[in-house]
């Protein structure tokens, strides 16, 4: 193995399958898990992690959602700010940014995007439904989330977007529509709103929580009372560019960096 060559102090795991935890290196290790649960790569038991294997939660809801787990430190994902430039037109569609494809199973499938499109059509806003990857079978499922929710005239599909053209659209929408009902650990799509000022819709009980400040950079509806997103879409426009960009600040890359770099330290430290 390389490292065996390289003799280093710590070493940090972003490989998403966390294979450099495995073996007899005694060197520590940061694992970062991005997953929604550290067993989903491990052996299922807080035992089964090699003493050498520290974990790293991307967020705060998916460290709760194993709460037996020795996590060492919660060290969100970030984005390069200055990337995103901050825009003070948003008048444009809402927008969803997301997967359509089926997640954990296939009833899953339409429930973010089509609670989003739902939500917009109530609100009488045009939206655009964005792709942001694809699968095989992710044709079949679009049929499924129009079948029950059939587009509007102005709103619009796009099967796939680019970086570039997330960049594009977010600049414009009048929201971002995040319902994250599918619980991810994380959403770059929330950060990226943020840094391009546009103001994200989303539910109380989810990551938004913790990425969404209410009134501020956002609007929060209870996950019981989904009917109150189509205000929360009207809203959204008395919002400042601003403000909500200011939401994005501890999401940027060096924030990110120097969080890493103190729990090297304190890993090389602890090792004895």
């Amino acid at each position: 193995m390389i490292l065996d060559h390289l003799h280093p102090d710590v070493v940090g795991d972003h490989t998403h399958t966390s294979d450099l935890h495995r073996g007899a290196r005694p060197v520590p290790t940061a694992v970062t898990i991005y997953h929604r649960r550290p067993f989903e790569l491990f052996g299922g038991q807080p035992d089964s992690l090699p003493a050498h294997a520290h974990l790293v939660a991307i967020s705060e809801s998916q460290r709760r959602l194993s709460r037996d787990w020795p996590w060492q430190a919660v060290i969100p994902p970030a984005i390069p700010l200055q990337e995103y430039p901050l825009s003070h037109e948003h008048g444009g569609p809402a927008l969803f940014l997301g997967p359509r494809a089926p997640v954990d199973d296939g009833t899953a499938v339409w429930l973010d995007a089509g609670i989003a499109l739902q939500a917009a059509h109530q609100a009488g806003v045009p939206i655009v439904l964005a792709g942001t990857h694809q699968r095989a079978d992710a044709a079949v499922h679009l049929d499924e989330l129009l079948a029950r929710e059939p587009l509007g005239p102005d709103d619009t599909l796009l099967e796939r977007v680019d970086a570039h053209q997330r960049h594009q659209l977010l600049g414009s929408a009048r929201c971002l529509l995040a319902p994250l009902l599918l619980d991810p650990p994380c959403s770059l799509e929330v950060l990226e709103a943020l840094a391009c000022g546009t103001p994200v819709i989303g539910v109380h009980e989810t990551l938004g929580a913790e990425l969404v400040r209410p009134q501020t950079s956002g609007l929060l509806v209870g996950v019981a009372r989904l009917g109150e997103l189509p205000a929360a879409i009207r809203q959204a426009a008395q919002l400042d560019p601003t403000s909500v960009r200011d939401q994005a600040a501890p999401f940027d890359l060096p924030v990110m960096v120097r969080a890493y770099e103190a729990l090297f330290a304190r890993l090389i430290k602890a090792h004895p």
